[in-house]
């Protein structure tokens, strides 16, 4: 069946019924690979379904007519692949080499599918996807529910309380939390249904000693206010009095102590300084986010150590593994990039992603916040080098952009009726 190719600004239907042709465009691919990535558990190897389906659509955007990238797009990626395909060839390791250049930059062909979609497709199909998908994501929140509170109450040891993730998956907990939140505000569910679920993944997340997700949280929710809200709404009626309760029950929740002597609000203050006030001593302190910095910097400097040098690719260990094992240099995607392509390879990296991302915007306000919530994540969490973290921050940058579509298309339509 020929995918259609009718021009966005089409008006939307009347109803919420969906044509059969929103089931039938590439763009449903996205849906077993967002299963398998979900309900993997430890079984990692169902992961190279990602890759192949990565390397199936490569395969379909060459034999399409339609471009999905635009100049610059394609620029910048040829100047940082140019740049990661000399320090392979320059530290000699060319089979780890090259595949860590594919493993670091394959999720462009999810976000380029995406592109795509959003450019070629009605208003009408564009919600009516990201409708089913909520849904999808409602039942696979729901399942994470269940099993974090079995794996907490069963003694399972912290950082591997992830739900149906795996061992040591928990920051993609905050990932599909912060995405379950912003679907029910894409789909305009009450404010007391958006409270608690705020409690529900702060709860969750807290089970899990997952502490980074109240700045990922806060990171979204003001790039929401900012491009979606005004700071005037949150004091009109109901909505100052859900968003006190909100801050209440954050601040309840930030005193505890549950995983050591310090509170949770303590843990994520002393993570957060961390980056910036570290101490190269690694025997006075632990291997966190700013020790990891300060050791992938001397380890990488400008230029890196080759790309593959520290990593685990496809079960194979990077040449240089053995050296650093232990000392958590992976323990982010900035420590990871910076230690083995040096601070030119991080910013290179950085610079293309940010510009695929910004594709799925038309507002510069937009482009702005999901530009930097990758920056942020990238901090954060291994948001390259885990697939199931990639995809579920892009499924969150897919709903950034329908709101922002759904806020232009409405105000067009009511200017169309105001003019009639």
């Amino acid at each position: 069946m020929q995918l259609a190719t009718t021009k966005v600004n089409r008006p939307l239907h009347e109803g919420n019924s969906i044509p059969f042709a929103v089931y039938t465009d590439i763009v449903w691919l996205v849906i077993p690979v967002f299963v398998v990535l979900v309900f993997s558990f430890n079984f990692h190897t169902l992961w190279l379904i990602y890759d192949l389906i990565a390397l199936l659509l490569i395969v379909y955007f060459l034999g399409s007519r339609r471009s999905r990238i635009s100049a610059r797009q394609y620029g910048v990626f040829i100047v940082a692949l140019g740049y990661f395909t000399f320090i392979v060839v320059r530290e000699g390791h060319l089979l780890m080499g090259f595949l860590s250049i594919w493993d670091t930059f394959k999720h462009l062909v999810y976000v380029a599918l995406f592109i795509g979609f959003m450019k070629f497709h009605t208003q009408q199909r564009i919600e009516g996807f990201s409708r089913y998908l909520h849904k999808i994501c409602f039942i696979f929140f729901s399942i994470q529910i269940v099993a974090v509170i079995v794996q907490y109450a069963t003694g399972v040891f912290y950082d591997d309380i992830a739900g149906t993730f795996g061992d040591g998956g928990s920051h993609a907990i905050a990932y599909i939390s912060i995405l379950f939140l912003v679907g029910l505000i894409l789909h305009k569910s009450s404010s007391i249904v958006v409270v608690g679920a705020v409690v529900i993944t702060l709860a969750l997340n807290i089970l899990s000693e997952n502490s980074g997700y109240v700045l990922l949280m806060l990171a979204a929710f003001l790039g929401l206010i900012l491009v979606h809200f005004s700071v005037r709404d949150l004091f009109k009626g109901r909505n100052f009095i859900f968003a006190a309760m909100t801050l209440i029950v954050l601040y309840w929740l930030s005193m505890m102590t549950m995983y050591s002597e310090h509170s949770l609000g303590e843990i994520v203050i002393a993570r957060f300084i961390d980056i910036f006030g570290a101490d190269a001593d690694l025997d006075t302190q632990s291997v966190g986010r700013g020790v990891s910095l300060l050791l992938a910097s001397d380890l990488g400097g400008w230029f890196g150590r080759g790309p593959g040098a520290y990593s685990i690719i496809y079960q194979s260990q990077g040449y240089d593994f053995e050296t650093v094992y232990g000392l958590q240099i992976a323990i982010s995607e900035l420590t990871h990039l910076v230690s083995e392509s040096g601070f030119v390879g991080y910013v290179l990296t950085v610079l293309v992603y940010i510009t695929f991302i910004s594709g799925l915007f038309n507002g510069g306000s937009y482009k702005f916040v999901g530009m930097t919530l990758f920056v942020v994540c990238t901090a954060y969490s291994k948001v390259l080098m885990n697939e199931s973290q990639f995809f579920l921050f892009l499924l969150l940058m897919f709903y950034f952009a329908v709101l922002e579509r759904k806020s232009s298309f409405y105000q067009t339509q009511k200017l169309k009726k105001i003019s009639a």
